[in-house]
């Protein structure tokens, strides 16, 4: 008879370290904490940062945010920035309805008034749930397929897949600007929305059913690109069915889930069309606005096919990122060029690879054809999506992208190192780390306007728009510098940025012009300032503000050179302050120029400036003392010719 031979303590020790593994890959609330408290820690500096670039847009600078709780009903009802075009006195330029983040907005504003520190720490909060809910979503999703049964390494998928998604710096924007709460409200109540319906499909009791139809609702009042994800949820309720049920599929039991969500789908859409009306467009009539405005439509199709494979990138890894992909960052290109062709061949392998892995019912079908349709609006194929790259528009298919990618390196490494499972993990933190490194350095631009701009003019050098916002920030605060040098420097700087947009193209941006002579104005260079008003305004005649400069710095011109007290130069005050009238007639200009006349002794001409000053502004005390001089001096002249 063989001798027994003891277990070693290793062989003892393997189903306890087994069990251990196997309970935190299976400890879906440890690893959500866990998860939550990653995404915490990594935006936690956000909670000290102030409002930065577009937060005013949904709160400091919009008069039906600020009415608090009584401003709610007309968020409900009506065009989601009416309040900011209001305030900024526009009218019909925008068709936008996302209510539930303004509503929130509004809140926030009725019971703390300006608070940036409690925005981003609400911003942070729904992130974290976002993350938590991502989790979810995915163990219920991966828990479908037979790899989720029969390796421990892919009951990690989800853990690893919801951590390259919280530490994906393409996130940073959404989660450090207050304003892109829609965002992630969006894609919170879009993950919730599937994962009811993945709940309704393993077990059918109508409140899940309810439930999911609630949260693609409340998806769709946070932002209308949350229709496009509509095409996923009944994409991932099939891939799981199929793994279920591979003999026969219920078609009807997906009917049943699919067609509520399609009418709640269909029902926004009217409402959206009911209360916002048709989409406008005289915000992006120009080329500055909208790159694609006098494009063709090769160009068009060109342009957007290069942009979705960037997109494509930087849902892996964004090597560059920025709020400046505005004109002109990525000019147009044509089909001809490389890039365009690599991206056009990029996306055809990655449509046909989801349609090829969806015919074998494979995970990575949700991955490529999921990442496709929640790129739909931001393509620019069908509408102009309002920039040409952002990356907001991300948020939601990196979801996707995450899932895919962790999926390929826990592939990689079954396939290739079938005895170090181990090291997919391993792969996956790193990964993770350098996210999450990249992303902590990004986040710290978002402190303040001003620290965002500096960093963003670096990284994309060629956006008009930026310069021409840092360039006035810079012309702002030389205003309330601490020191005439430091002040001086300020104008130089805002001077060069305006001047580096005009090298990027000038003619499309007069402001560009319009800035480089306030800065003058600043120096009291007024000569060189009217250079640059009279060709900001030769470009756009239309707009009032060039031309009031203009008028304002010929009087500040005339002013200066009446000082001087001299014969030359008063005669050049003079002439400069009747440029200025002309331009612009004002209460003080016809009153300096009055008072101009009446230094020289031409009284009657002293006296008609003068009466047309009080005219426009009767209070004007210096011109009617003047006026009152005037009249004195001409009755004394009439009894001295008189005598």
């Amino acid at each position: 008879m063989a001798k027994k031979t003891a277990p070693s303590k290793a062989s003892k020790d393997a189903p306890q370290q087994a069990s251990q593994k196997k309970s935190f890959a299976a400890n879906t609330m440890l690893q959500a904490l866990l998860l939550a408290a990653f995404a915490f820690l990594l935006y936690a500096q956000t909670l000290t940062f102030d409002y930065a670039a577009d937060d005013g847009m949904v709160i400091l600078g919009h008069s039906t945010v600020q009415k608090g709780v009584a401003g709610i009903p007309d968020l409900l009802t009506g065009d989601s920035f009416r309040g900011l075009d209001e305030a900024q006195g526009r009218t019909e330029t925008r068709r936008t309805y996302r209510p539930l983040s303004f509503v929130t907005f509004a809140l926030e504003y009725q019971f703390f008034g300006k608070s940036p520190h409690l925005s981003h720490f609400v911003n942070v909060a729904l992130y974290m749930c976002a993350v938590a809910v991502l989790l979810f979503l995915l163990r219920r999703f991966v828990a479908g397929f037979a790899l989720g049964k029969s390796s421990n390494l892919y009951a990690l998928l989800p853990f690893a897949a919801t951590l390259l998604f919280a530490a994906h710096p393409i996130h940073t924007e959404v989660v450090a600007n207050v304003k892109s709460r829609d965002e992630i409200l969006a894609f919170l109540f879009l993950a919730s929305a599937l994962l009811f319906a993945l709940k309704y499909l393993e077990t059918p009791v109508m409140t899940s059913l309810l439930a999911s139809l609630g949260c693609f609702a409340l998806a769709l009042l946070s932002k209308e690109s949350a229709i496009t994800f509509l095409p996923a949820i009944p994409l991932a309720l099939y891939l799981v069915h199929a793994q279920q049920s591979p003999e026969k599929q219920d078609v009807k039991r997906l009917l049943t889930i699919t067609a509520p969500l399609a009418l709640v789908g269909m029902a926004y859409l009217l409402v959206w069309f009911g209360i916002i009306g048709r989409v406008e467009d005289k915000l992006y009539y120009d080329t500055l606005n909208n790159p694609f405005a006098n494009a063709t439509l090769a160009e068009r199709t060109a342009t957007a096919t290069a942009v979705l494979g960037l997109y494509l990138a930087k849902s892996l890894f964004p090597t560059t990122l920025s709020t400046g992909y505005t004109y002109n960052e990525l000019p147009l290109v044509q089909w001809s060029q490389p890039e365009v062709l690599a991206a056009a061949l990029s996306l055809c392998a990655l449509l046909a690879g989801g349609i090829m892995l969806l015919l074998r019912k494979h995970l990575l079908a949700l991955c490529l054809l999921g990442w496709c349709c929640t790129m739909a609006i931001a393509s620019n194929y069908f509408v102009y999506a309002g920039g040409l790259l952002g990356e907001r528009f991300l948020f939601t298919p990196s979801m996707f992208a995450m899932l895919g990618l962790a999926w390929c390196v826990f592939a990689g490494v079954r396939r290739f190192l079938p005895e170090r499972e181990g090291f997919a993990m391993l792969a996956v933190v790193l990964l993770a780390s350098v996210y999450s490194a990249k992303t902590f350095a990004r986040s710290s631009d978002w402190n303040t306007t001003e620290t965002l701009l500096q960093a963003d003019v670096v990284s994309t050098p060629n956006s008009v728009h930026l310069r021409r916002m840092y360039g006035g920030l810079l012309l702002r605060n030389s205003g309330t510098a601490a020191s005439q040098f430091e002040s001086k420097k300020l104008l130089r700087s805002a001077a060069e940025q305006f001047r580096a947009g005009l090298r990027i193209d000038s003619t499309l941006a007069p402001s560009l012009y319009n800035g480089v002579g306030n800065t003058f104005v600043a120096e009291r260079r007024y000569d060189s300032a009217i250079v640059y008003y009279q060709t900001a305004l030769r470009l756009d005649s239309s707009k009032l503000l060039y031309r009031k400069n203009l008028a304002n710095a010929y009087g500040a011109r005339g002013v200066m050179l009446y000082a001087q007290n001299t014969p030359e130069a008063s005669n050049e005050a003079l002439s400069a302050m009747q440029a200025s009238v002309t331009i612009m007639p004002t209460d003080s200009a016809y009153s300096n120029l009055g008072a101009m006349f009446a230094s020289q002794n031409r009284i009657d001409s002293a006296i008609v400036y003068l009466e047309k000053a009080l005219a426009l502004n009767p209070a004007l005390q210096r011109a009617r003392k003047n006026l009152e001089l005037c009249y004195r001096k001409r009755d004394a002249l009439k009894r001295d010719a008189v005598r």
